[in-house]
């Protein structure tokens, strides 16, 4: 096995009793492994990082640049790294709303939390 993951360059994982090592380096691992399949949002959403990691700045290139160029005092360089769009995560984010029709056809059932606009 020490072969085979000194060929694919696999980072060996140490042994660990510490929970929270664990925790992110199962992540991290996840993070690489399972890139470009969908699946990363699902996750955060999951360990309750949605409010550390995916609030803040989106970034793309330059779409607005016309010219074939990575240099950043160009303002007509396309492949300029750039804010694209702010991101606001929410707590209540975690959850799926129940739908009000659902709630009112059932008096005993309660909405998702953060959901209910009297709160």
């Amino acid at each position: 096995m020490s072969n085979c993951t000194r060929k694919i360059c696999i980072q060996r994982i140490p042994y660990t009793d510490n929970q929270a090592t664990v925790r992110e380096l199962i992540r991290k691992e996840r993070r690489v492994e399972l890139c470009c399949e969908g699946i990363r949002y699902h996750d955060v959403r999951r360990w309750k990082l949605g409010e550390e990691l995916l609030n803040g700045y989106d970034y793309g290139m330059n779409f607005g640049g016309t010219e074939y160029s990575d240099d950043a005092s160009n303002s007509n360089a396309f492949f300029v790294r750039s804010k694209c769009l702010l991101r606001a995560f929410q707590k209540k984010q975690y959850w799926m709303p129940i739908h009000q029709s659902e709630v009112d056809k059932d008096p005993t059932l309660i909405q998702a939390p953060f959901w209910n606009t009297n709160e």
